[in-house]
């Protein structure tokens, strides 16, 4: 463990001084609408107010890149877009300002009000090994007001070879709390089984405000929630401060992230996740998730806190490095 630590160390160390390239800025983003007159008139219409579009999430695909664009104020003409991205012509160009291209096209942003069959406020979106899109929308809009839950939260599937859509499931309210919000997911899926019937692929979404997760099997087309005190925000942890303004923050789980795959054990894999106001990160074995009994146990230990082992062996190599030195 102490040797693994310490070629870890070594490996993260020239990443400090390295220089990341600057591939896309914008001080504005723009999107690609049909010509002019459309775009004049959305900017009339408030459909499209530039200093209210806001990039978020991103994700890439095969010389895409995928960005999501939540519905934060009103003026965000769509929620989901891709760029083009080719590596050699953006070393050679710099960093440029491309129009945003929605996903998979307009027809998905611009539907009448209480029409929930397109794309409402998306948060975040993550490209699978089987060349899938899997995108967590929302359903809100004017999140930095309060928010409106204007269509039910959803999963969508998309086949990124055809840009077709895959799948739709809508988030039942069995899974949800009245204060949900649903802005944050992972995938746990084993590549060999793409597409088919024993594609058991899961996919976990974090509920920030209800301090939870969502557990959702592509097999059975189905998901489950799951409880847990880790879920929940420290209160010890909820002082912030931003540019010399002090606040207070309060949300729950947030930060997702599985431990690699072992193709010979594809169930075994670890969920590492972390409330937004806490100081401490958190884990639970994903067989454990896939167990919709086992994971509704109040009084579960598979739920752990690896933080303070890492931190009590990263004591002990940092003690035996003054002892060799």
């Amino acid at each position: 463990m102490r040797l693994l630590l310490a070629l870890c160390l070594l490996a993260v160390a020239p990443c400090a001084f390295a220089e990341l390239q600057e591939i896309f800025k914008w001080k504005q983003v723009d999107f690609n609408f049909a010509n002019d007159s459309v775009r004049q008139e959305a900017l009339k219409s408030g459909a499209y107010d530039p200093k209210n579009a806001l990039p978020l999430g991103i994700a890439y695909y095969e010389g895409r890149v995928f960005i999501s664009l939540p519905k934060w104020k009103p003026g965000t003409s769509a929620t989901l877009v891709t760029v083009p991205y080719d590596a050699a012509k953006a070393t050679e160009q710099g960093a440029t300002s491309p129009l945003l291209n929605p996903y998979p096209n307009w027809s998905w942003h611009q539907r009448p009000e209480g029409d929930c069959d397109g794309l409402t406020s998306v948060f975040r979106m993550q490209v699978d090994q089987c060349g899938r899109l899997w995108v967590l929308d929302s359903g809100l809009e004017n999140v930095a007001t309060g928010g409106k839950q204007v269509c039910p939260s959803q999963l969508l599937i998309f086949d990124l070879k055809s840009d077709t859509l895959l799948r739709r499931y809508r988030i039942p309210k069995t899974s949800l709390k009245d204060n949900s919000f649903l802005a944050a997911l992972t995938l746990d899926v084993a590549g060999d089984q793409c597409g088919s019937e024993q594609d058991d692929s899961f996919a976990y979404f974090a509920d920030i405000y209800g301090n939870g997760l969502i557990v959702y099997s592509f097999k059975d087309d189905r998901s489950y929630r799951v409880d847990h005190p880790y879920f929940m925000p420290d209160p010890l942890a909820c002082k912030f401060n931003a540019g010399g303004i002090d606040f207070r923050w309060v949300d729950g789980v947030f930060g997702l992230a599985l431990s690699p795959l072992v193709p010979s054990d594809p169930t075994n894999r670890t969920l590492y996740f972390h409330p937004m106001s806490s100081f401490n990160e958190f884990s639970v074995p994903t067989y454990i998730l896939r167990n919709e009994t086992a994971a509704s146990q109040e009084d579960n230990d598979e739920f752990k806190v690896p933080t303070n082992l890492y931190l009590e062996e990263f004591s002990r190599f940092l003690f035996s490095l003054d002892y060799l030195f």
